[in-house]
Formats: structure tokens, C-alpha cells, sequence
């Protein structure tokens, strides 16, 4: 597609997710794509039934562009992906980015088009929020000055200068892997059956941002994950990860449920399915 580049992530980045980076290549790069024009009014395999869209889907949109307050975004959210022929329903699941026994946190709202949560929204301040609660060790109005420029000097070395190339997106797309991977194991499984690839999404809104919103796309390998949970040993197939970056115009608002469904879903909705010769990306 047109306006495509890539970039990969620098370790400092990552904040306290710093140490999770893979041995032998990069942990993900980011591919920007151009946005999805408004589709044509038809049924086929992709959509269900586009008809007119009803009142309060555009008051969701509305909502989700408009609102300065956090919650409310995120219920416009929620309409939106409930109405839609997704019927994703808030998972209520919250998510850990696990790596090495360790189970870090990932604050934002999960929802689920199977039994896992395999789409979750942010803004942008949750992001911000995030990485400066991981410097904070005591009670910042006890600091002395110095220390204060120092925190400041530390978080400004893990605050990606792109903001849409930020580690904390690519950690909530390995989360929700993470968590499918968990909930589709079964101990009768045939050890000789292809490897899976799980598909999420990250939707990231900014309070100050009325136009556009962000989706985050990727195909995580199982190979992939078995990499984080094995550091020292190679994984058996491909365990490459790579991200696009899609942003979304809210306007129309008519044709953003539409447009949002099908910039995840381009061919229909999708589940776990084997890795391909290029590990699934």
C-alpha cells in the first residue's frame, strides 16, 4: 500500500519492559498504511448487511471524537464494536505482558470477538500515565531538585520520539496473544500440527485529537511467544513481528464503523490459523 515505512524500536524505549527484547532480531517494526477509503453501500462476504447506519451509532462516533473525558470515549467504543458485525463484546479482562515469571500490567479496555480478547482501545495518556508511574518510587513532592530533573531525564530516555512507534502498543498486541495462546492450549493437542498465528488489534484514541483515531494491527506467532517464554534457545520457526499503523478518520461519521471494521478485517472476520513461510506478518 501507499505510505508505507518502518521502523524498529529502541530498547530504551520499552521503559520498564525494557529487558523483554528477544535474542536473534528485532523484537517488531511498525508499517504505516494509508486510510481506508469509505466503502460503497453492498453486502458481500466482509459485511453482513451495510445498510444506513442508525442514530446512536453516529451519536457512538460522535462521543469517541468529540468527548474530552476518557470514559466517555471509551463507552463510544464499546457501542461501536458491540453494534458492529464484529458483535465484540468487552472482555473485562485485564492484561499482563508476561515474560520470564514476570507479569507486568497493561492498563486498558479489552474486547472480545471469540472467547479471548483480541481488540483493545487506549489513549494516549493512559500511555503517558503508564511510563511515569514506573519511575516513581516514593512520593514525588518529597524529591529534592535534583532528583526531580533526574526522573525527568529518565523518562524523557523511555518516551519514544514517534508516538505511534511506541513499545507500549506493541506490548498490548503480545498481551492479548499472550492471552489467546493461554486460552486456546489443550493438553490433547497434536504436538505435529502447524504452529498458530493470533490477530489483534490496538485502537488508539487522543483526547486532543478530535479527527483521527489509530489502529494497531499484527499476526503474532506462536513462535513468537515461545520466544519470550524460552530466551536462550532459537526459536523452531520465524519469530518475526510486524506491526501496521493504520489511522482512521472519524468523518464521516456514517462510514467510520464501516470503514473501522474493515481496516482490522479487510477480508472478513479472522481467527487463529497456521504460521505462513513469513511467520504470519
Amino acid at each position: 500500500m501507499a505510505s508505507k515505512s518502518s521502523r524498529r524500536i529502541s530498547d530504551n524505549a520499552l521503559g520498564p519492559l525494557a529487558a523483554c527484547k528477544p535474542s536473534g532480531g528485532s523484537i517488531t517494526g511498525f508499517q504505516r498504511l494509508s486510510p481506508p477509503t469509505t466503502p460503497s453501500r453492498r453486502t458481500d462476504d466482509t459485511y453482513h448487511s451495510i445498510n444506513f447506519p442508525q442514530p446512536n451509532t453516529v451519536r457512538a462516533v460522535s462521543r469517541l471524537a468529540k468527548s474530552h473525558i476518557r470514559a466517555s470515549k471509551e463507552i463510544g467504543v464499546a457501542e461501536l464494536l458491540q453494534s458492529s458485525s464484529l458483535a465484540a463484546k468487552p472482555a473485562g479482562t485485564r492484561l499482563y505482558f508476561r515474560f520470564q515469571g514476570r507479569a507486568s500490567p497493561l492498563p486498558c479496555r479489552t474486547f472480545a470477538t471469540s472467547n479471548s480478547p483480541d481488540i483493545a482501545y487506549l489513549d494516549t495518556s493512559i500511555i503517558k500515565s503508564a511510563r511515569k508511574n514506573s519511575l516513581r518510587g516514593s512520593d514525588k513532592t518529597r524529591w529534592s531538585k535534583p532528583t526531580v530533573a533526574l526522573y525527568h531525564l529518565r523518562l524523557a530516555s523511555i518516551t519514544p520520539s514517534e508516538p505511534y512507534h511506541d513499545p507500549y502498543i506493541a506490548s498490548l498486541l503480545i498481551a492479548m496473544a499472550q492471552e489467546m495462546h493461554r486460552a486456546n492450549r489443550s493438553p490433547n493437542r497434536c504436538l505435529l500440527q502447524p504452529p498458530r498465528t493470533y490477530r489483534v488489534h490496538v485502537l488508539l484514541g487522543n483526547v486532543d485529537d478530535k479527527s483521527t483515531l489509530h489502529i494497531f494491527t499484527t499476526n503474532v506467532s506462536e513462535n513468537f511467544l515461545g520466544k519470550l517464554d524460552c530466551t536462550r534457545t532459537s526459536p523452531s520457526g520465524p519469530a518475526a513481528l510486524a506491526i501496521q499503523v493504520q489511522p482512521i478518520s472519524y468523518a464521516p461519521y456514517a462510514s467510520f464503523q464501516q470503514r473501522l471494521v474493515h481496516a482490522m478485517f479487510p477480508g472478513g472476520q479472522k481467527r487463529a490459523r497456521p504460521v505462513d513461510d513469513d511467520g504470519g506478518t
